[in-house]
């Protein structure tokens, strides 16, 4: 689970933004909160929320996710000679953009370091934490500007120094350069981060279902290959109320160029099933409402979220959905027998009534300077004077706690 997220100079956010995702002792217990494996004391947030107007910052706050997850994972393979990445744009300021993430990783507390240009990396270091106040390093990276090349030095992890700084470039990362080497520990925590699943991109928020016929198909093959995946999602589906009964994939013969029908081969096309005075109807998912077809492909990346002890990153959830499908999404993290393994959800929305659903401490807001045009977050407990029987839809809705565009 990840403890912490912070970073600076990035996107629409000058000032360094933090994101905590620990709890205080004061906070009482609840489904909301995971027990930390790495420190018996520390509790985590399952559920993160952010609210604001439109333009103030929170996708590029969720790009920060996307930018991240990728470089560590990634980058590696990426031919690029540059980096895909994007510092705050309204300053002279030259400065690097700084990352830093705090994260459990089996059983044990991490921290990870970076900071770069949009052409290199000055640092990356990677430590674990030994005790309550020390964390030991694992590797650390620099920049030799005399040498015009990047060093790394490691200990306790058996990695070959020499080695993979003479094939580190400096636009990639340590973690995504380890694959070459088959280094056990790095290629770990490697996988931590393809666990990351979220749907924004260097250009913002994608939609799940943009060419939908190819996107349905594809996941209707993930869906024949997993049989327990299937069963969740259309269990799920038939309880939202859309009048589906049922999802049946069938098979349809694969077409060669020009039309004509190979021999051997199909593709899995996905039909619901609908009841109507007794009678079954089956129709082609590609004619079902863009809600259905949205939620049929979000739920696979909902349910192996929940399925492998991921992380769901989702900007504007709410997207083509009902307000009250919303809560049901959320409450699959809450509830410990659909989340055994303390998957996490952090997502942003306009959909207001989680106000009513989730607490103060799952609360983030995020407003912009309109002189200065940057990003601030801040989570609602730190507003002094909230308690926790306050009707926090009310009070933001009368612009209590900021983040609400002056209209």
């Amino acid at each position: 689970m990840i403890h912490s997220f912070s970073f600076k100079n990035f996107c629409s956010f000058r000032k360094k933004a933090v994101l905590d995702f620990t709890v205080t002792k004061q906070t009482p217990d609840s489904d909301l909160l995971e027990k930390s494996k790495s420190d018996p004391k520390a509790r985590i947030n399952k559920i993160n929320w952010f609210a604001g107007p439109n333009a103030s910052g929170k996708t590029s706050l969720f790009k920060a996710f996307a930018f991240f997850s990728y470089f560590v994972s990634e980058s590696f393979y990426d031919k690029d000679e540059g980096i895909p990445v994007d510092p705050f744009k309204f300053s002279n300021e030259k400065i690097p953009i700084e990352f830093e993430l705090v994260f459990e990783f089996k059983g044990d507390l991490y921290k990870y370091l970076l900071q770069l240009t949009e052409t290199q990396v000055f640092l990356e270091e990677l430590y674990k934490r030994k005790d309550t106040n020390f964390y030991s390093y694992l590797f650390k990276r620099s920049w030799d500007d005399k040498e015009k090349k990047s060093v790394v030095v490691s200990q306790d992890i058996g990695l070959n120094d020499k080695a993979i700084t003479e094939i580190l470039k400096k636009n990639v990362s340590v973690l995504s350069a380890s694959r070459a080497f088959q280094n056990d520990f790095l290629n770990g925590v490697q996988d931590y981060f393809n666990k990351f699943v979220t749907n924004v991109t260097r250009a913002g928020r994608t939609s799940f279902i943009e060419e939908s016929f190819e996107v349905i198909e594809r996941v209707g093959d993930v869906y024949q290959k997993d049989v327990d995946l299937f069963k969740d999602v259309k269990k799920f589906l038939s309880s939202v109320d859309l009048g589906i009964s049922d999802i049946e994939l069938k098979p349809v013969p694969l077409m060669k160029e020009g039309g004509s029908t190979k021999k051997k081969g199909a593709s899995v096309v996905p039909y619901a099933i609908h009841k109507v005075a007794g009678e079954k109807y089956d129709l082609h998912f590609i004619y079902e409402s863009s809600g259905t077809k949205n939620l049929f492909v979000l739920m696979e990346k909902i349910f192996r979220v929940l399925r492998n002890g991921g992380i769901a990153i989702i900007d504007e959830f709410e997207v083509l959905l009902h307000p009250h499908i919303l809560p049901k999404i959320v409450d699959l993290f809450i509830n410990q027998e659909t989340n055994p393994k303390g998957s996490q959800l952090i997502f942003s929305t306009h959909s207001l009534e989680m106000f009513n659903h989730l607490e103060k401490e799952q609360t983030f807001l995020i407003e912009k300077n309109n002189d200065t045009l940057e990003s601030e977050v801040y989570r609602l407990d730190q507003i002094q004077g909230i308690r926790r029987d306050d009707n926090l839809y009310a009070k933001y809705m009368a612009g209590k706690f900021g983040a609400i565009p002056n209209i």
